[in-house]
This record gives C-alpha cells, structure tokens and sequence, in this order.
C-alpha cells in the first residue's frame, strides 16, 4: 500500500539535497505539512517516505552548505548536502525528482524502529545478540 499517496506528488515537490542525476532526497511540503522522500542512504531503514509531519513554524534553508529543517522552535533534521529550491529548476529537472514518488511507496521503517534499535543499526550491531 502506498504511503500518503495524497501528499506526495509532484506539485508538491519544493526542492532537493544531493545530486539530482543519482538518486536525490526530494522535499515535499502543501501549507503545513511537510517531508522527504530519501532514495538513498546507507542506513536502509532511512530509505523511502518520511512521515508526513504538521508544523506551522516549518522553515528550510541551508546553513553552512547544508541543509536544515526547523519546526518546534528547533533544529530537527540536518541534511548531507545543500538544498536546491525547486522554483530553480527547469520542466526536466522537475520530471527527474518526480520519478521518487513511484519508485518509493512505502514508508520509512527509520521511524518505527525504538531509539535503542536505531543505536544498534548506527553502530553496525543490528540484528546481532
């Protein structure tokens, strides 16, 4: 079944992070919702759509080169690289990014793993006893 099907879609595409030609983070937002589809990671459960989250105080931009996202008052999502507005690109670059939306369907398993699984999974002893 696919994940918020209603939210992402290309109109509401705003923007990226990495590189465009190979598998880009590409970042949704309609009013107050907000979030991104990630296509690739070196984590795989950090691969897929993000939650869909609300904020009223939702705000990106880039800080020294890389992109942030704020909501809650604070920093809440620090990205690899710089984000590129979409208002920049031309009707190719836009299809390009599109191309996430099929390709990923489902959402992040990230999320719904516990904080001390997340700790084992950056730490390389996922799945280990």
């Amino acid at each position: 079944m696919t994940y918020r099907g209603d939210f992402y879609i290309p109109e509401n595409i705003i923007g990226y992070t990495g590189n465009i030609h190979h598998d880009p983070t590409v970042y949704f937002q309609k009013g107050h919702n907000f979030g991104h589809i990630t296509q690739a990671h070196g984590i795989g459960h950090n691969v897929g759509r993000e939650e869909v989250r609300y904020a009223q105080d939702y705000v990106i931009r880039n800080v020294r080169g890389r992109c942030r996202e704020y909501w809650g008052g604070m920093v809440q999502h620090d990205s690899r690289s710089m984000f590129l507005n979409v208002s920049d690109l031309g009707y190719a670059s836009k299809f390009k990014l599109s191309v996430a939306i099929p390709k990923y369907k489902l959402k992040k398993q990230w999320g719904d793993l516990t904080e001390g699984d997340q700790t084992k999974v950056l730490q390389g002893r996922w799945g280990r006893k």
